[in-house]
């Protein structure tokens, strides 16, 4: 149930520096901090309290109302004067030990997961070592220039070449005979890639 602070609950009570206003207290009575002057910074957790007269009255000059920023527009503007305090706007309420201890723990949980997700320096090496293994694409150019690249059949370390004749008379339109040859060639074992040249003798 919201709850008021009562009227000059702390009248002249020149020690007190700060205080916390709850978010359940809805009222202020009159005089409540009447001559508190030493106090400098009053916090609201909840929206703006009713206040009754003079409740701020005789507090340390230029002493501020702190409150959140979801319920600065229930108060005023920034800098503003309200019941004689400058408003000041605020995040959130401060956070408990277990809170942010809990958001410190998550962070860190977070940072080993991130770090544990990266290679390492074995599987690392193991990348670059097969993709420098790979040809180069000068070396494929190489390869094909004049002959055809085969990949064997690594299960039976055998290529099956299939082929068709193709003939011309103007060098531009060409004709199969509708024949296709198979061959298939036995191949060395452990072999990757193979390649046919065409002897022109």
């Amino acid at each position: 149930m919201a709850s008021p602070a009562s009227g000059s609950a702390f009248y002249g009570c020149t020690s007190l520096t700060s205080i916390t206003i709850g978010n359940g207290v809805t009222s202020i009575g009159e005089s409540a901090f009447r001559n508190c002057t030493s106090l400098t910074s009053i916090t609201f957790l909840g929206t703006a309290p009713t206040v009754g007269t003079n409740a701020f009255t005789g507090v340390a000059d230029g002493a501020i109302a702190l409150v959140t920023i979801e319920a600065l527009n229930s108060f005023g503007e920034n800098d503003e004067k309200w019941n004689g305090l400058t408003l000041t706007s605020t995040e959130a309420p401060p956070q408990s030990l277990e809170v942010q201890l809990a958001q410190m723990t998550a962070e860190r949980d977070a940072a080993i997961a991130e770090r544990d997700a990266r290679p390492t320096q074995e599987s690392f090496d193991a990348v670059k070592a097969e993709r420098d293994d790979r040809p180069s694409l000068s070396e494929v150019k190489d390869a094909r220039l004049g002959s055809v690249v085969l990949q064997s059949d690594g299960a039976n370390d055998t290529v099956k070449i299939s082929f068709s004749i193709e003939e011309t008379d103007d060098l531009k339109t060409w004709t199969s005979n509708g024949e296709v040859n198979e061959i298939i060639v036995p191949l060395e074992a452990g072999k990757r890639f193979y390649r046919f040249a065409l002897e022109d003798k």
